[in-house]
C-alpha cells in the first residue's frame, strides 16, 4: 500500500477549506451548540489532547458525536485514499472507554 501522510493531507484540507463554506464548520458548530468560543480553527486537529488525525485515518473535530467528515487509508485497495461522511453509532476504545453520556463503557474489540 502507498504510504500516505495523512497529517499532511489533513493540514492541506484545513488550509484549502478556508476559501469555502466548509471552512466555517467550527464557527457553525459554535452557533448551533451555543458555545462561548469556537471549538478550534481547522476541521482536523493535528496535535494535542483532542487530536483527530492518526496514521491510518482522521475525522473532523466534533465528529465523534455529530455527522463525521473523515479521510483514511483504504486497506482493500492498494494506494487508495478514502474520504467520506459518516455517523458513529458505537463506542470506540481509543476514546478512553467512555460513552458519549460520560459513563464508563466496555470496549468491544
Amino acid at each position: 500500500m502507498t504510504d500516505f501522510d495523512l497529517a499532511a493531507i489533513a493540514a492541506e484540507l484545513n488550509a484549502k477549506a478556508e476559501r469555502h463554506p466548509i471552512g466555517q464548520l467550527q464557527e457553525i458548530r459554535k452557533k448551533l451548540k451555543e458555545l462561548d468560543r469556537r471549538p478550534g480553527k481547522g476541521s482536523f486537529r493535528l496535535e494535542g489532547a483532542s487530536k483527530t488525525v492518526f496514521p491510518d485515518w482522521a475525522f473532523h473535530y466534533g465528529g465523534r458525536t455529530e455527522l463525521q467528515f473523515n479521510i483514511g487509508k483504504d486497506g482493500r485497495h492498494d494506494g487508495m485514499l478514502r474520504h467520506g461522511v459518516a455517523f458513529s453509532f458505537g463506542n470506540r476504545p481509543i476514546f478512553a472507554g467512555y460513552c458519549s453520556s460520560g459513563t464508563k463503557c466496555t470496549a468491544v474489540q
